[in-house]
């Protein structure tokens, strides 16, 4: 594997992965009674699944990453419409944070990471504007998790950290 290749891998890693799983911790929850907050629980749960997918995903696979990336919003979004609305907020933003990086990696879904040939000029010129960019949406993530993790350890009852 040349220089240039490990190196777009490394920037991909780190900015879109990295950001993810640095940041959210999975809960598992609750009451089990049926009440609203053990709706919302049960859906924070069902992220693990989602992680997990996502995990395994090469991140050098656009196309698999792009349609993990994208579900995890979908789910994201469904999570803050049942949130507590002292904390419906900082899911709204993950979501956001999620589909922005999806999105940026949407010009890169068809090129193959795997073949060095190609890398061409063009594919590092993008995959240097995207690190930044993934950076900048992910500036409060790490902040946001934590706020995540609190309220849902207090409605759920334990954080699984990923």
């Amino acid at each position: 594997m040349n220089i240039q290749h490990r190196k777009i891998k490394q920037q991909l890693v780190i900015g879109s992965l990295a950001l993810v799983f640095g940041s959210i911790s999975l809960s598992a929850c609750g009451d089990g009674n049926g009440s609203p907050a053990q709706a919302y629980c049960d859906k924070v749960k069902a992220l693990g699944s989602i992680k997990m997918r996502l995990s395994n995903v090469d991140p050098t696979n656009f196309p698999a990453s792009i349609a993990v990336f994208g579900e995890l919003t979908t789910s994201l979004k469904d999570v803050a419409d049942m949130a507590p609305e002292e904390i419906k907020g900082d899911w709204q933003g993950m979501a956001t944070a999620i589909a922005g990086m999806t999105e940026l990696m949407k010009p890169l879904a068809e090129v193959d990471l795997a073949d060095p040939s190609k890398i061409t000029p063009e594919v590092l010129a993008k995959v240097k504007e995207m690190g930044p960019k993934m950076e900048g949406l992910g500036a409060n993530i790490d902040e946001v998790g934590e706020r995540i993790d609190v309220s849902t350890k207090s409605t759920c009852g334990f954080v699984l950290g990923v």
